[in-house]
């Protein structure tokens, strides 16, 4: 993992931390910096927004759930997928809770 993955993962992992008792509309990505220790800059450089990273840590799970399928898209990855986001829950439907402006899910469609 890169320096680059590595630090989009602790802003990953820190607003994954905020959302177990904070809603997603609530979290601010000065507080999420602070959480991490970072500067806004480096999230900026990053991420265009909370959505945006809430976004990629979407991504990120759904490639772990392909990953070594050679590009198949089945049924198994589709049950993987599904298992991964039962697996983060409280996370997902926080995320898609969420109907603002920037909701997750405009990101991901």
């Amino acid at each position: 993992m890169g320096l680059r993955d590595y630090t989009k993962k602790i802003f990953a992992d820190t607003m994954q931390d905020m959302m177990r008792t904070t809603p997603l509309q609530k979290i601010r990505v000065k507080d999420l910096c602070r959480n991490c220790g970072a500067e806004r800059q480096s999230f900026y450089y990053h991420f265009k927004d909370k959505y945006d990273l809430v976004a990629w840590i979407f991504m990120q799970d759904y490639q772990t759930a392909l990953a070594g399928e050679n590009g198949a898209y089945g049924v198994e990855h589709a049950a993987r997928m599904l298992r991964r986001m039962k697996e983060k829950s409280g996370f997902y439907k926080k995320a898609f809770a969420d109907c603002s402006q920037n909701a997750v899910w405009q990101y991901i469609v």
